[in-house]
């Protein structure tokens, strides 16, 4: 490590001396206690095209036999495809069921559900990293996913439902701008 100075080179050793073995020092703060970044979809059009080419791969990885890789690419089309037609923008993250939540129209419970589900593929036996409950705090344990070909089927039927239900909002949008 290069120091601009002595004095900046004084002032890391001292920090690394006084620092306990074992303790655990975090380089981010807790996604709970702080808002998640809202993004913005410049190019609605080519979140949606995006959503097709990525029921692509996963349909090429479900003829594969590879049905944990096919899972991952349903979950990412369905979250580009949310991503687009975000109208005030979109949490920077992989929830699904979150995502779906932001939208401006309203989601029935069974797609929800769906997301919620979709979300797990995606992680499958990855840990959700820090991500909390944002109604409770409380971390989201991590889940075991067996995965085989209905589950990759239920996930593409998933990615499918939910790209439809983008596309209906995305021509009330075009609607609404032609009627201004």
């Amino acid at each position: 490590m290069k120091f601009k100075s002595d004095e900046q080179r004084k002032a890391v050793m001292t920090k690394l001396a006084s620092t306990r073995a074992g303790k655990v020092y975090r380089a981010t703060p807790d996604p709970a206690k702080r808002p998640r970044e809202l993004r913005i979809a410049i190019e609605p059009e080519e979140f949606l095209l995006g959503h097709g080419d990525e029921l692509v791969a996963g349909d090429t990885l479900l003829q594969a036999g590879k049905w944990k890789h096919a899972c991952y690419h349903y979950h990412q089309a369905a979250e580009v495809a949310i991503k687009g037609v975000s109208a005030k923008g979109y949490e920077d993250t992989h929830n699904i069921r979150r995502l779906l939540q932001g939208l401006p129209r309203a989601v029935d419970e069974s797609l929800l559900k769906d997301g919620a589900k979709l979300t797990r593929y995606y992680y499958g036996a990855k840990p959700y990293g820090r991500e909390r409950d944002l109604a409770t705090g409380r971390e989201i344990e991590s889940r075991k996913v067996t995965y085989s070909q209905e589950v990759a089927e239920e996930a593409r039927r998933i990615a499918v439902r939910i790209g439809a239900f983008c596309r209906d909002i995305r021509k009330a949008q075009k609607k609404s701008n032609q009627s201004r």
